[in-house]
């Protein structure tokens, strides 16, 4: 089982897969219930629509340098950030950030838990 795989079958936890342009390409369960998101709310929206108003700027800065340089200070390393939930309210969270190989084709996932 591929590394993408074993993100797309969590169950436990939730899960946000996004393409590198910053369009949403899946969610889980797990995040659907977690963050009150229904899947057809997020799926081919972009990534700022779960992003709090005041922390996009910082994320467009950091996204885009990624995208141009691949170099990125985020992935890999836990960081707690708030998530907009689908009811408007915002949570703290942790945030994993992965880069993963789907088929050739580069993907973000992340792991977002509440804390």
């Amino acid at each position: 089982m591929t590394e993408y795989e074993k993100f797309k079958n969590e169950e436990r936890k939730p899960v946000i897969f996004v393409q590198t342009d910053g369009t949403i390409t899946g969610i889980n369960d797990a995040f659907v219930k977690t963050y009150r998101w229904p899947h057809d709310e997020l799926v081919g929206q972009p990534l700022i629509k779960i992003i709090p108003s005041g922390l996009q700027g910082g994320h467009n800065m950091g996204f885009s340098r990624f995208v141009l340089t691949g170099k990125s200070n985020l992935l890999g390393t836990p960081v707690d950030l708030e998530i907009q939930l689908g009811n408007g309210e915002k949570m703290l969270a942790q945030h994993l950030i992965v880069s993963l190989d789907n088929k050739g084709s580069q993907i973000l996932a992340a792991i977002i838990t509440p804390r």
